[in-house]
């Protein structure tokens, strides 16, 4: 089976060593404004090697931005979104 130059250039847990390189926070704004449709302030969330933002509208409703580290496996994100939106459901307090 052949190997997509994503996986074949991928290590199993990403290269931990890589350079995160933080994205602006007027950045963060504009992807959340033109792929979301959510206008509002960003704010820097901290994370170990990705970008991660919190987008509030001004009527007070928030997203979380997250924009992934260029070592980082895509599979490795999904199941990361799908505990976050797990906990939204069923424990949105936290």
């Amino acid at each position: 089976m052949a190997q997509s130059a994503l996986d074949q250039n991928h290590q199993p847990g990403g290269d931990l060593h890589a350079r995160v390189v933080p994205m602006d926070i007027e950045e963060a704004r504009r992807i959340g404004l033109h792929w979301y449709g959510i206008e509002g302030h960003a704010e820097r969330l901290w994370g170990e090697r990705d970008n991660n933002f919190s987008l509030r509208t001004p009527e007070g409703a928030t997203s979380l931005l997250k924009v992934l580290h260029q070592g980082e496996d895509p599979a490795d994100s999904r199941v990361q979104s799908a505990v976050l939106m797990h906990l939204a459901d069923v424990a949105p307090e936290v």
